[in-house]
């Protein structure tokens, strides 16, 4: 099999507040295979992944930037 794999991804950031931003992604992934992974015994499928990055920005919370 080739080194060649497959995804797109679509995400957004979206600000809740000045200190806190959220990333929500959806990835479809094909062609996939083990080649970055060698000691992995499992057969890699194709398919969706989909999740939510939070990140909080705690100087900001904190009040140590200069804005």
């Amino acid at each position: 099999m080739g080194h060649t794999q497959y995804a797109l991804k679509l995400d957004a950031n979206i600000a809740v507040a000045r200190s806190i931003v959220l990333n929500p992604y959806v990835v479809r992934t094909w062609n996939t295979n083990t080649w970055g992974s060698p000691t992995c015994t499992a057969t890699p499928k194709k398919g969706f992944v989909a999740g939510i990055v939070a990140a909080m920005f705690f100087d900001e919370m904190l009040g140590l930037t200069d804005r």
